[in-house]
């Protein structure tokens, strides 16, 4: 293809885009038009800033103030955005009917007084920036499914659904917002109760967590405050009562009200509601204000029950605020014995004290789990300065959860979501039980003591056998190139040939290997996990049949310069039988059908030979396995 065609070639691509847009486009502008065309008005609900409802008996107007809808006359109250939004979306809907033209009024000698529009049973003043627009309302058809309508700057009359009427305000009630507060719960950032003699103050921190800030400093419960703000703002105004009231005394709403401050943040934001005394003899509702609004109203009295909680109903009774997976070391201290654990990078957790060894992950996240499932049964407030008596000075335990370092938890595993800023959990736990059976214990970084079930330490304990891994070997079955079992005084061999990668027994070629038996052992050994674990720094190992042991099963491996493992079977118990690795520390218990594979014999049985064969090859005795001396 040469650049003359391929040039011709673009010039039509390009030519067939711009006229599937010009198509596309006028499509959509006669869409748009004949949409328009079946409207009875053109009004733009986005674009109105200000209307004005005027009637027989109604005058109200409203306008937006930053992004709110207001009602500015003939009082100044908040609108209910709901509401005007129905009325203007009504307007915009509204279908054209039959048009009826000046000249049509002529000619059936008809005027705009005949139609319900001289003067108009509503007059609808909209306000779009610069540019006004009224819409005159008259009366019902002789069938009463639609109503007169005319734009005043147009002259036609236009019949349309009478539906339309029904989002009209009957009142200046039906356009104030009814709702005490602004704002989305979520968006409130401070809460304050001030009444009956008391004062709660509540403040959000960064994290999202609620903490008291009066009558003291501690956690509070993020659920119970949610819950006490949902009420709050889904609370609403039952009936106005007065507007522009220059007393609100005799409603109760003087100095001596229950107040209610909310704040998203600052000055600004800050809404604050006033709760009286109740409306003469009907006690299920009581006189509310909100200033700097100067209109006294009624509402009910059920959301003021979760206003009047106790303090303790409110704070937060988990212990701990780290949660388990953000965890990156325990500390385990019970007078001079500590006990350590730290999870790598990887998520694997490791024992680093009083000896390093592999920890089991699935026991370190139960005791975890089992700990952050610890809740405060009571607060010892009035004890946060005498931790003496209550045996928090020099405490029995002390458990330390640590956070893992930011960038620490790799893919894979679970993303911080941690709300609590501090970087270490320090709980001191006093040895003395109450009476009970609870235990008093005491978060460092706060200041209240606190009581917890006694079930809840349970699980608390220095031993490193609790958490250390039963994975006892975990070797590449494939790296296991030569077994030597030794048994009494017997000791069989085994290694791998070269060309075939089967055991041969290395003692005789003669020897016939049970292969099934062999591959069971391998597979059992290169993945061995203990049922339980005994005893560390074992000094005396005949106790446990292991000095000297019953079986000794050395693996040979690849690659390690003749490194190799030995695993040591000793005496029998109730739930398998004693091992240990050599070289090693800790006494484990195996189960017992591993005990019964590893005692098999690893060889098949050879027939004798007829005695002329053993003449001829020589031979005079075939040993199926190699005496140790």
């Amino acid at each position: 293809m040469n650049i003359r065609t391929t040039f011709i070639l673009l010039l039509v691509v390009a030519g067939l885009g711009a006229y599937v847009f010009w198509v596309d486009r006028r499509m959509e502008t006669t869409r748009e038009r004949e949409e328009q065309a079946r409207k009875a008005l053109q009004i733009e609900p986005g674009r109105i800033t200000a209307f004005t409802v005027a009637a027989t008996n109604l005058q109200v107007t409203c306008a937006q103030t930053n992004g709110q809808w207001r009602v500015i006359q003939p009082i100044a109250a908040r609108a209910d955005a709901a509401a005007v939004d129905r009325l203007l979306s009504a307007l915009e809907r509204m279908p054209r009917g039959e048009v009826i033209t000046p000249a049509q009024r002529q000619a059936r000698k008809l005027t705009l007084a005949d139609y319900g529009l001289a003067p108009a049973r509503v007059r609808l003043t909209l306000q779009a920036g610069a540019r006004r627009q009224t819409v005159l309302f008259g009366r019902e058809t002789l069938l009463g499914s639609s109503i007169y309508v005319m734009d005043e700057a147009r002259a036609e009359i236009i019949a349309t659904d009478a539906a339309v009427t029904n989002d009209f305000p009957a009142s200046v009630a039906a356009l104030r917002d009814h709702a005490l507060f602004m704002d989305s719960s979520h968006a409130v950032k401070r809460l304050d109760l001030r009444g009956s003699g008391r004062f709660l103050q509540l403040a959000k921190n960064e994290q999202g967590d609620w903490q008291f800030q009066q009558p003291l400093v501690a956690r509070a419960d993020r659920a119970a405050v949610q819950n006490v703000l949902d009420k709050l703002l889904a609370w609403k105004v039952k009936d106005f009562v007065s507007d522009n009231c220059a007393d609100l005394a005799p409603y109760g709403l003087d100095e001596s009200a229950m107040k209610v401050v909310l704040n998203a943040g600052d000055k600004t934001g800050e809404q604050t509601l006033l709760l009286g005394k109740p409306t003469g003899t009907n006690t299920a509702y009581i006189f509310a204000a909100t200033p700097p609004e100067k209109s006294v109203v009624t509402v009910g009295l059920e959301p003021l029950v979760e206003l009047q909680l106790k303090l303790d109903e409110l704070r937060d009774r988990q212990l701990f605020t780290l949660p388990s997976h953000d965890v990156g070391g325990i500390r385990l201290q019970q007078g001079d014995r500590t006990l350590e654990l730290k999870k790598s990078t990887d998520g694997v957790w490791r024992l680093m004290q009083p000896r390093q060894a592999l920890a089991d992950n699935q026991r370190v996240q139960d005791f975890l789990d089992h700990m952050r499932r610890a809740r405060i049964e009571a607060f010892l407030d009035e004890a946060a300065t005498n931790l003496a008596t209550l045996g928090l000075t020099a405490p029995e335990w002390r458990l330390t959860l640590v956070r893992a370092p930011e960038g620490a938890l790799t893919t894979g595993t679970a993303q911080r979501v941690s709300t609590s800023g501090e970087e270490q959990q320090v709980l001191r736990i006093s040895a003395a039980a109450r009476p009970d059976g609870r235990r008093v214990v005491k978060l460092e970084h706060e200041a209240t003591p606190y009581e917890i079930a006694g079930s809840a330490l349970t699980n608390l304990t220095v031993n490193p056998l609790a958490f250390r891994s039963r994975e006892m070997l975990n070797l590449p079955a494939g790296d296991i190139l030569r077994l030597t079992r030794m048994r009494a005084e017997q000791t069989q061999v085994v290694a791998r040939a070269t060309a075939t990668n089967a055991f041969l027994a290395v003692a005789s070629a003669q020897e016939a290997v049970q292969r099934d038996v062999l591959a069971r052992v391998v597979q059992t050994v290169s993945r061995l996990t203990a049922v339980r674990l005994v005893a560390d720094d074992v000094r005396d190992l005949a106790r446990y049949g292991l000095a000297p042991p019953a079986l000794m099963l050395t693996l040979g491996l690849k690659g390690e310069a003749g490194l190799a493992k030995t695993l040591l079977l000793g005496a029998p118990t109730a739930d398998g039988l004693f091992a240990m690795l050599r070289g090693q520390d800790l006494v484990f218990v195996l189960d017992p059908t591993v005990g019964e594979l590893l005692g098999q014999d690893w060889f098949q049985p050879v027939a004798p030979a007829p005695p002329a064969q053993k003449e001829a090859l020589g031979v005079t005795a075939t040993n199926r396995s190699v005496r140790s001396p």
